[in-house]
């Protein structure tokens, strides 16, 4: 094959990387606040049970910020299947991309990113278990937020281990 038509890295995979951070951002921030607003409605806390009048005005208020993040979901979730599946197919034909500064910028800032929310969840667990504030409705917010960022911890640990393997 003629050097001259090998593909090479290039901006676009740069932007298409930034793109797909992007809307990884917006797609698990709004499944993760989706389904804290199910676990708020369905398991309500004992303050909520007793300030029932109270709540009747923040009913709008949550109903509002439930069709954003449903809204957003519908748009990111294209996007994000679509940049990823071109950016798994590109990293296929041009295994440079795996040297891509701002690829690996963004994978080292979600490792760090999400491995600080994993710690600042766990502390708040034993925070709470410490203080006797372990309710129902609590353990289900934990388990939505340890859930969504463990897994994006353990993906982009997934493409550092791939990176590692492919340029070692």
């Amino acid at each position: 094959m003629d050097p001259q038509s090998k593909p090479r890295p290039h901006m676009w995979d740069a932007l298409e990387h930034i793109l797909f951070f992007v809307n990884l951002v917006i797609l698990f921030s709004s499944i993760s606040f989706i389904l804290h607003s199910f676990v708020d409605k369905w398991v309500p806390t004992v303050i909520d049970v007793a300030n029932k009048s109270t709540n009747r005005y923040l009913i709008p208020i949550q109903n509002s910020l439930l069709r954003f993040y449903i809204a957003a979901m519908i748009v990111s979730y294209p996007l994000f299947a679509f940049l990823f599946l071109k950016i798994t197919k590109r990293v296929q034909i041009c295994p440079e991309i795996h040297t891509i500064r701002s690829r690996k910028t963004i994978i080292y800032l979600s490792l760090f990113s999400s491995s600080v929310m994993i710690i600042g969840t766990i502390i708040s667990a034993v925070y709470s278990f410490i203080s006797g504030a372990i309710t129902l409705n609590y353990i289900l917010h934990f388990c939505i937020a340890f859930i969504i960022n463990f897994g994006i911890f353990i993906y982009f640990l997934h493409l550092v281990n791939v990176d590692k393997k492919a340029y070692a």
